[in-house]
């Protein structure tokens, strides 16, 4: 196996928020709807992306990164 096919199929070990939120978003505009975790699981599985674990450990969860990344919208809860 050569060198340079070895290196790009590395995947980074340090991730910026950034980075992953334009992923996210990136990913969204070619499916038109938020990924599910378990889906970007398996993505991860095949492409160099950053693992559920990173992403997870970045933003707390799947569900607060595609909140960041402006992906899923939860409105305010009214108070009584």
């Amino acid at each position: 196996m050569d060198q340079h096919n070895d290196k790009k199929n590395q995947k980074k070990l340090v991730y910026s928020k950034i980075e992953v939120i334009q992923l996210l978003q990136w990913l969204h505009k070619r499916r038109k709807h938020p990924m599910s975790s378990l889906q970007y699981h398996k993505l991860t599985l095949l492409l160099p992306y950053p693992s559920l674990k990173i992403v997870e450990s970045l933003f707390g969860s799947w569900t607060n990164a595609l909140m960041e990344a402006e992906l899923l919208y939860t409105p305010p809860t009214r108070r009584k």
